[in-house]
């Protein structure tokens, strides 16, 4: 997976779930809830080629990590 869940110093106490690029530590977002996070994520991996488009999919394999 080219993302994942985090922390990071550039998000807000308040929004401490981060979703960071992988390749080279972005952040792409900042989150008040993992469930937040995770709804990016899930959204991000819809729109890579191979996935099929299918957010509920994607969102189905995330829960289950």
């Amino acid at each position: 997976m080219p993302y994942h869940i985090g922390t990071s110093a550039s998000c807000p106490a308040s929004k401490p779930y981060a979703v960071i690029k992988d390749s080279d530590g972005k952040v792409m977002g900042c989150h008040a809830t993992k469930e937040g996070a995770k709804a990016q994520l899930a959204a991000l991996y819809a729109n890579e080629p191979k996935s099929g488009g299918r957010v509920e999919d994607v969102r189905a394999r995330l829960d289950s990590t």
